[in-house]
């Protein structure tokens, strides 16, 4: 999942700089043509959805990371124990017992 992150925030980075690449070597006075603009505006709408999906799935991996801590935490604690069966029998008869502690 970081990888993904880090992918897409290198390809923003990479779009903005290709942009500010192609603005320096101009002559004085020149502008970037129309269609380069468009496809460096393009790169930079996609980097910028990457960069969206990177970090929706830093919050994922951050959300799956708490929730898997927690799970493990709590595993490891033994559940309290508030119902009780007790079996009984005799010569008249059997039944089962129940214990209920409240808190």
């Amino acid at each position: 999942m970081f990888g993904v992150m880090a992918a897409a925030a290198g390809y923003h980075r990479s779009a903005l700089g290709r942009l500010a690449d192609q603005e320096a070597a101009l002559a004085p006075g020149q502008s970037v043509t129309r269609f380069t603009r468009d496809q460096v505006e393009y790169k930079l709408h996609v980097a910028r959805v990457d960069r969206d999906v990177a970090i929706g799935t830093g919050i994922a991996a951050a959300v799956s990371f708490a929730l898997a801590a927690t799970l493990f935490t709590l595993a490891r604690r033994p559940a309290p124990r508030r119902l009780a069966l007790a079996p009984w029998w005799s010569s008249s008869g059997a039944g089962v017992h129940l214990r209920i502690r409240l808190p």
